[in-house]
């Protein structure tokens, strides 16, 4: 027998395709804002993924399996999350962003608009990731770190 269990907290709009066994924290916002003017489901979310308290999922958003995303995070459109991501606390994603697989984002950090974070990587917590730059595979980037837009790290 396949369980498709999903546990929601208080206060939780969903409006996207979610696979199974999904836990889901208080005042969880997914595609909420669109879901009357957009005819069909516009966000997927893998299974086995733990949502904090108070996550903002815009439209479009594509997350994989095994993701877990910390409180006060808020994932703008079109951006594409792997697999085995661990998102802390007040993370900010901006749109058309990639995250890949076996990611951690620590706390507070903010990753500007089609950055792409390749796999394997860590980013430490107050990071500022610029608009379009390139994360390479097997990083490790310090709290605090800064990098531009346009930047690859590490650089060649």
């Amino acid at each position: 027998m396949k369980k498709n269990k999903n546990f929601f907290g208080e206060n939780t709009v969903i409006y996207a395709q979610i696979g199974e066994c999904n836990v889901f924290g208080n005042n969880v916002k997914i595609d909420a804002d669109h879901h009357n003017s957009i005819s069909k489901i516009t966000t997927v979310i893998g299974n086995n993924c733990v949502f904090g308290e108070n996550v903002e999922i815009r439209d479009f958003a594509q997350i994989g399996n095994n993701v877990h995303i910390g409180s006060a995070v808020i994932i703008r459109d079109f951006v594409k999350i792997g697999n085995n991501v661990i998102i802390e606390d007040g993370v900010d994603i901006c749109s058309a962003a990639q995250i890949e697989d076996n990611v951690i984002i620590k706390a507070k950090t903010r990753i500007f608009p089609a950055a792409k974070i390749l796999e394997n990587t860590i980013i430490g917590q107050n990071a500022s990731i610029g608009e379009a730059a390139v994360v390479k595979e097997n990083s490790y980037l310090p709290d605090g770190f800064f990098l531009s837009k346009y930047a690859s790290y590490p650089p060649r």
